[in-house]
C-alpha cells in the first residue's frame, strides 16, 4: 500500500478506504482524486493569469479564455461535490 500511495499521491489521488483481506498480502484500497486541492490549484493558476493579463492589451484574448475556464469550473463544482458525497456515503 505505501508504494501505491507514493505513486498516486503526486498524481492528485488520496486513499479514502482500506479493507484487509483474509490473506495478509491481499486487501482492497479505494483512491479518489483529491478534487478540492486540484481545483484550488487550478483556480490559483487561472487567477494569476487573469491578474497578470490586466496589464496588457495583447493578453486580452488569453484573459477571455481564462474567464471561460473559471466559469466552467464554477459550474462543475456542485456536480463534483455531489459525486464526492455519494462516494463517501457508499464507502462510509
Amino acid at each position: 500500500l505505501p508504494a501505491i500511495e507514493q505513486f498516486l499521491t503526486p498524481l492528485g489521488f488520496r486513499c479514502v478506504y482500506v479493507q484487509a483481506g483474509n490473506h495478509p498480502a491481499i486487501g482492497q484500497a479505494l483512491f479518489v482524486k483529491d478534487w478540492q486541492t486540484a481545483l484550488q490549484t487550478q483556480l490559483d493558476t487561472i487567477g494569476h493569469v487573469v491578474a497578470s493579463s490586466r496589464y496588457g492589451d495583447e493578453r486580452w484574448h488569453e484573459a477571455r479564455l481564462v474567464r471561460g475556464w473559471l466559469q466552467r469550473l464554477r459550474e462543475q463544482r456542485p456536480a463534483i461535490e455531489t459525486s464526492r458525497q455519494a462516494l463517501v456515503g457508499a464507502v462510509g
